[in-house]
């Protein structure tokens, strides 16, 4: 059971590397959406869900540096309680904010496409 632990504490390290600047994109796409002639309230909800990813990512990051540092036994639990605190209440709200990003986006389907079939009609 301990060799099992073990693999599954070394394959969650290995997968944290390839998310270690995931922010990066976030910035990225954070400053692709500010550009766009999308509505006001579409782009209000794409940067709190941007803001609230790249928290999500730092936080993420932040976790793993302090997952180190406490088993070195130089930091201790309390830090890396509070890290994965801001981390699970950020993912919270960007998932909140992507429903509202979906909601919103199929309401402006769903108002074209009425418009749309009373031209045609």
């Amino acid at each position: 059971m301990v060799v099992y632990y073990n693999l599954k504490d070394s394959i969650s390290s290995a997968r944290k590397v390839f998310r270690l600047f995931r922010f990066f994109d976030e910035i990225k796409g954070l400053t692709k959406v500010l550009k766009t002639d999308k509505p006001k309230l579409y782009k209000g909800l794409s940067v709190f869900t941007y803001c609230c990813s790249i928290t999500y990512y730092i936080s993420d990051n932040i976790l793993w540096l302090l997952g180190i540092l406490v088993r070195s036994k130089l930091v201790d639990q309390k830090q890396k309680a509070n890290w994965k605190y801001r981390k699970n209440f950020s993912s919270f709200y960007r998932v909140i904010a992507y429903t509202l990003i979906l909601l919103y986006s199929i309401y402006l389907q769903t108002k074209e496409n009425s418009q749309n079939t009373k031209y045609l009609n």
